[in-house]
């Protein structure tokens, strides 16, 4: 499997190729090894050929930056509204289980460590990233919001957003 965390230049070498292949059947003039007639069966094979490329390239780049940028994930009070009659919406999460753990062993063992994000936001994205097919929705019964409760996290890590939108919340189901 290759690394999560390396840009993808294979593919972006592949999707250069493919479009160099389609310049190259369509400027170069008919010769003996491209004949008029197989030429628009081989620009069609080389069209589909850059799209398949392109399609791996998209796909590869959005895994590169889902594992060095940390998402942002904004949510509005008038969008908080619509969740004030059901269960107190904490945001986004998934459960971990041993195949998040061996995803980041094997980025470990390839890369040698997990990539930081830049700042402001810092951190490991790939913690998240490693899960990020596996995200839904985190609620809790308003009964176990009864009492008190800790936010804990390290600097920057959601703590007043999460406070924020807990009270919003609240207020908004009263």
């Amino acid at each position: 499997m290759p690394s999560q965390s390396r840009f993808p230049w294979f593919e972006t070498g592949r999707l250069l190729l493919a479009g160099g292949l389609i310049g190259t059947v369509w400027l170069l003039p008919p010769s003996p090894y491209l004949a008029p007639a197989h030429r628009p069966w081989m620009l069609g094979c080389s069209v589909a050929f850059a799209f398949w490329c392109a399609l791996g390239c998209e796909r590869r780049l959005r895994t590169w930056q889902t594992w060095h940028r940390s998402p942002l994930w904004r949510l509005s009070p008038q969008a908080l509204s619509r969740w004030s009659k059901a269960d107190p919406l904490l945001g986004q999460g998934f459960l971990w289980t041993d195949r998040h753990t061996e995803a980041l062993e094997a980025e470990i063992r390839a890369v040698g460590a997990l990539p930081v994000a830049p700042p402001p936001r810092g951190g490991t994205a790939a913690l998240q990233a490693v899960g990020a097919r596996d995200e839904a929705k985190v609620q809790v019964p308003w009964s176990e919001m009864v009492g008190q409760f800790g936010i804990f996290g390290a600097n920057r890590s959601g703590k007043s957003t999460l406070m924020e939108v807990l009270l919003v919340q609240v207020i908004a189901h009263e």
